[in-house]
């Protein structure tokens, strides 16, 4: 064994540094996502394309193979069974292939109507030809002629001789502006309405009129009232000819008020027939055999006279030009008095 050298360096062991842990590098998962499929657009069928006919009448859309056609239970002729003799309602129907799309056309044009989307048809030009007139025409349903136009209203109104020709003349003059049916008819409904409005003013303004004269007459002749009325209009039917007696009947003043409920028309005619026909005054309707009639009665009132308890005596008492007594001495003077009248005329 070799001495020890003092001076030599001591033997240090080597350190071993142990390697450091090898880590394994960490994963990182990236989660499989599934793609994303974007499925391919649906394939939509295109749309028909429907072209409305020329008449403007909304045309049926053409059935799509999901849309069966469901035949109905029409018969071939229906578009002949509906028009009948009516030629342009059966060129119309010859637009359509079944009642279903006639009627499909019609609520579609309600409802354009309702809602405001109704096209309006372009004015006439001044100077439009007779084509493009008739055109118009045939598309707003104006007649050809103005004897084309319904003038009948509702309510069963009858136009009357009077009216016809105001009529007439309106429907033409109408036409010349190319005025629809309906407007037509809307304005001659008016009319007719306030032809009946004035009618019915009349007819009370001439109510009220009669009722105020009979009231002044009544004041004036009392009880007799209804007699004396009875005198005067026999005046005028007894000596006028009946077409002269009608017109009078609806001859009015120069205020419009009927002649015949004037009380000095009416005082008046009354006044004649008493100086035409005495006997007629006493008892009116009794015509040729009024004197008879008058005797007649007269030989009943004397009969009376010998009963103090009769009506002669007993009856009711009015007083009549200013002298009260009963009804039946009253009736006795006035039979004495047209006695005496008539015997005097002959």
């Amino acid at each position: 064994m070799a001495p020890a050298d003092d001076n030599a360096s001591p033997v240090v062991a080597p350190v071993v540094v142990a390697p450091a842990a090898v880590v394994a590098p960490a994963v990182v998962e990236t989660p499989v996502v599934a793609p994303v499929v974007t499925p391919p657009a649906a394939v939509v069928a295109p749309a028909a394309v429907v072209t409305p006919p020329a008449d403007g009448h909304a045309a049926t859309p053409p059935a799509t193979p999901d849309t069966p056609v469901v035949a109905g239970d029409w018969p071939e002729d229906w578009r002949e069974k509906y028009a009948g003799t009516d030629e342009k309602v059966l060129n119309q129907l010859k637009r359509y292939s079944s009642p279903k799309a006639a009627l499909d056309s019609l609520f579609e044009a309600r409802k354009k109507i309702s809602t405001g989307a109704a096209a309006k048809p372009a004015a006439l030009a001044d100077d439009a030809t007779p084509e493009q007139i008739k055109a118009y025409r045939e598309e707003l349903g104006i007649p050809d002629a103005p004897e084309g136009y319904d003038t009948v209203i509702a309510d069963g109104h009858v136009w009357g001789d009077d009216a016809k020709p105001v009529v007439d003349s309106f429907t033409k003059f109408a036409h010349t502006k190319n005025t629809p049916p309906g407007v037509v008819k809307d304005m001659l409904t008016w009319w007719a309405n306030e032809r009946q409005g004035q009618a019915d003013a009349y007819a009370k303004l001439d109510a009220d009129y009669r009722k105020a004269n009979l009231d002044k007459l009544s004041a004036e002749w009392g009880a007799n009232l209804s007699r004396e009325s009875r005198i005067a209009t026999e005046f005028w039917q007894s000596q006028m000819p009946p077409e002269v007696y009608a017109r009078l009947q609806t001859a009015r003043d120069d205020k419009g008020m009927l002649l015949f409920n004037d009380a000095e028309f009416i005082r008046a005619a009354n006044r004649m027939q008493r100086e035409v026909n005495p006997s007629a005054t006493v008892i009116p309707g009794s015509g040729i055999n009024s004197e008879q009639a008058i005797g007649t009665e007269l030989e009943s009132i004397v009969k009376m006279m010998g009963d103090q308890n009769s009506p002669y005596f007993k009856g009711e008492k009015v007083t009549i030009d200013g002298r009260s007594d009963t009804k039946m001495a009253h009736r006795f003077i006035e039979l004495t008095r047209a006695q005496e009248r008539s015997a005097g005329r002959r």
